[in-house]
């Protein structure tokens, strides 16, 4: 890893070394800040959706940074940005209840994308329903509850298998 990679649109799927899914990188939100310590590429990172990639090589930080002023600063909140994005997911994926992980799940996709500019009430959801449950640790059925459970308390409606939209004002 001899870079960063900031996703300018679509969404990407991360898998650890295992090949299991482990998380989701939405637009605005950066890859590979995990490895440049060590320069070597610990997860796998696989497009779910068409997507466009800006890549920031490591061997050019020193030299943006004479051109740019601020650039350190920049890139020192790109990743405490990654950093806190990472802890908030953490924090969905600690929640005991199924139902606040589906709900404070989809108001994390929400927030992201309304943090980045993008349409954020209408989400089209990233992954399969089976990708989904996994990455949150639930079933598929647990989930197809908890989305119906959502529905009928008029938190989201549901569009059809893959869209929905999100009706609920609460942060997660």
């Amino acid at each position: 890893m001899d870079a960063l990679f900031a996703l300018r649109s679509g969404v990407a799927k991360i898998y650890n070394t295992q090949g299991l899914l482990t998380g989701v990188v939405l637009p605005g939100q950066v890859m590979g800040a995990e490895e440049l310590h060590t320069g070597i590429c610990q997860q796998n990172i696989q497009a779910a959706t068409e997507i466009e990639v800006c890549v920031l090589r490591s061997q050019h930080y020193y030299e943006m940074s004479q051109l740019m002023t601020g650039f350190t600063d920049y890139i020192v909140r790109i990743l405490s940005r990654s950093v806190r994005e990472k802890q908030q997911f953490i924090s969905v994926l600690t929640k005991s209840d199924a139902l606040q992980k589906v709900q404070y799940f989809l108001q994390l996709l929400s927030d992201n994308y309304k943090e980045h500019g993008f349409e954020h009430r209408n989400i089209a959801l990233p992954l399969s329903k089976k990708e989904l449950a996994e990455l949150l640790g639930i079933s598929v059925s647990t989930l197809a509850r908890a989305l119906e459970n959502l529905s009928e308390q008029g938190v989201i409606v549901l569009l059809n298998n893959k869209e929905l939209t999100l009706l609920g004002a609460q942060t997660a």
